[in-house]
């Protein structure tokens, strides 16, 4: 978008940058200045290309054929009617499509209204080409709501939201999308590496397979889940949590972390099986995650039995054989989350 139509959009219109940014993305991905009837003059426009076609086509084969009396005739009335129909379900769906692309964008809006700043960075015009092929086929009012508030992320942070998290979003059905919405409270965070240059997302297993089940997330929906593109059903994948002598490691829920101090005169090493967040699962989890006063107690009941659990498992002295973690000194405690 050309400056001219920068300065429109914030000084005509009076908006905040994070909703300039909206609406010169949304510009952007239509290719104009946006304005709500646009898609609409523009399927007017594509039904009148429809029928002038049509109207060549009316004089080739292809066409209702009529034979009587040993004489084939075209039957005018019929492809005549077979074009105005041809019309009328081209401005339904374009209009409808229209409908969707302005709901998702009022989510966003929504969204963006009360945020002070947005980055400079602004949002790839692949990306924004994506997005709007998209959402233009989005009907269902909830998942309209998550499109929103993809959006509104991706305008805060460009590079929030990968392609492929794009294309798992839109395979994502709603009722794919509730039950992942269902188990985003019991979703813990820990690091993936040493350096903490990123972060694992997961539910803790147990080996009875009694943990989940007890907090409404059976196998079936992390099943569901897996063939979703959200979470790996693999329970063979662990969490590994490397804790050098005197120091921490943090898993944290989202109100209460747990934490383990290593008090041993060696490094040790925690590693417990878990259902892992695909990458498209960590991407999506803020714009789904269900944070309700509700959520509270429950999510904290798990935080604590995962923490019984994790002190029935086993540590490894990096470097070294297993060995039963009684033969070791650590501290295990739940904390406030920061």
């Amino acid at each position: 978008m050309d400056d001219n139509n920068k300065s429109l959009l914030s000084n005509v219109f009076g908006l905040e940058k994070p909703l300039t940014k909206l609406l010169e993305t949304v510009s952007c991905g239509i290719g104009k200045l946006y304005e709500p009837t646009h898609i609409k003059r523009m399927a007017k426009a594509k039904a009148f290309e429809i029928k002038q076609i049509s109207e060549a086509i009316c004089n080739n084969a292809n066409l209702p054929i009529d034979y009587a009396n040993g004489t084939i005739s075209i039957n005018i009335e019929d492809a005549n009617d077979l074009v105005y129909r041809a019309q009328n379900r081209f401005l339904f769906q374009e209009m409808k499509k229209q409908q969707n692309v302005e709901a998702v964008v009022a989510n966003a809006y929504t969204e963006l209204e009360n945020v002070d700043s947005v980055s400079e960075t602004p949002v790839d015009v692949d990306w924004i080409s994506e997005f709007f092929n998209a959402v233009a086929n989005i009907s269902s009012e909830q998942m309209q709501q998550l499109w929103g508030k993809l959006l509104a992320g991706e305008i805060k942070q460009p590079g929030s939201f990968s392609l492929r998290t794009l294309e798992t979003l839109r395979r994502l059905s709603q009722k794919e999308a509730h039950v992942f919405e269902e188990i985003s409270p019991f979703i813990l965070k820990c690091k993936g590496d040493r350096t903490g240059s990123y972060f694992d997302f997961f539910l803790m297993s147990d080996a009875e397979n009694s943990l989940l089940p007890r907090y409404g997330i059976p196998f079936n929906k992390i099943m569901m889940l897996s063939e979703a593109g959200i979470l790996s059903e693999n329970s063979q994948i662990s969490i590994v949590l490397d804790i050098d002598v005197n120091d921490s490691a943090l898993i944290e829920g989202i109100h209460k972390v747990i934490q383990l101090k290593n008090l041993e005169n060696q490094s040790i090493r925690l590693s417990h099986s878990a259902y892992i967040l695909t990458e498209s699962g960590k991407e999506l989890l803020p714009i789904v995650l269900n944070n309700k006063d509700s959520n509270v107690e429950k999510s904290n009941a798990y935080l604590s039995d995962c923490l019984t659990e994790l002190k029935t498992g086993r540590l490894t002295v990096i470097n070294s054989e297993m060995l039963n973690q009684s033969n070791y000194h650590i501290s295990w405690e739940i904390i406030n989350s920061k």
